[in-house]
């Protein structure tokens, strides 16, 4: 959530806060955000989301498989914070590429920004970390604002988002084990970082895909980790429940407050991610 002006209009319900244009250069997830919808689990209706006049209704396939928390690997070697990244641009980019043929100025899923501002702001929140990581600012961010150029077409709109997650990717790699960033919830490290990063490109993402009428799912072990890593407490909550009918990409929504799991805690809208390094479970 990076908090730099507050620009009036209508702000979006997913949660960081990088900043935008037109909205508070912020959270993904803040500001003021419609009732949570209610999930109900084995294949049924979650209630109409309302943000804004938009309504929408989806429906949650039963999972077979139990929840996967585990790390995910790569042919049996840990992946590092900058390949769940580059996975989560893959995957986004891959699922809004066909739809830049489309109106770009129609609104994204339930959110009142368009779908183009919505991409611009995920965009904007990328270079945003990427900045603070490079530049280990510790009061405050730095000053910084982007945006596409007003002639740009949905198809460069969306180069723009992928290079700005790379670009986050490329800081993340090159950042030393002890390289901190500011955030108003704890200075990151290059992990957080890119989970904050993940974060809003998945969220986002999915509400431009509702927005185009396009279908999008993120790679389940990518939130799997964006879950254990930046949200250890939900993590442990969903650990201690029967979640064999919960895939990670749904919990990843009710982590962010997106939608309400019978069974479990109910996820305000002031809800907080971990981005500062997590404590080593080695030590006493």
């Amino acid at each position: 959530m990076s908090g730099l002006s507050e620009v009036a209009a209508t702000r979006d319900s997913s949660h960081d806060q990088g900043p935008a244009p037109a909205f508070q250069a912020g959270s993904a997830c803040e500001g003021q955000r419609p009732e949570a919808p209610t999930l109900r689990l084995s294949s049924r209706l979650i209630h109409p989301v309302r943000c804004g006049s938009a309504r929408t209704k989806a429906v949650v396939q039963r999972r077979e498989a139990p929840y996967p928390l585990g790390q995910p690997t790569n042919g049996g070697v840990p992946l590092r914070p900058a390949e769940h990244l580059d996975r989560a641009v893959d995957s986004v980019i891959t699922a809004l590429r066909p739809g830049t043929d489309q109106d770009w100025q129609t609104p994204a899923g339930t959110l009142d920004w368009t779908c183009r501002l919505t991409a611009e702001h995920a965009a904007h929140c990328m270079q945003a970390y990427a900045m603070q990581l490079a530049s280990q600012a510790s009061t405050h961010y730095v000053t910084f604002y982007s945006r596409a150029l007003e002639a740009a077409t949905p198809a460069d709109v969306l180069e723009l988002l992928e290079a700005s997650g790379r670009l986050l990717s490329a800081a993340v790699r090159a950042a030393k084990p002890t390289d901190l960033g500011f955030h108003p919830f704890g200075m990151a490290d290059a992990e957080g970082t890119a989970g904050m990063g993940c974060i809003e490109l998945l969220v986002h993402a999915d509400d431009i895909a509702a927005g185009l009428g396009l279908p999008f799912e993120p790679p389940s072990d990518v939130c799997a980790w964006i879950l254990a890593r930046m949200f250890p407490n939900r993590h442990a909550e969903l650990e201690s429940f029967r979640t064999a009918d919960i895939d990670p990409w749904t919990a990843l929504r009710w982590a962010t407050g997106r939608i309400v799991v019978p069974g479990l805690s109910t996820v305000g809208s002031d809800w907080r991610w971990h981005c500062a390094p997590l404590p080593d479970p080695t030590c006493p």
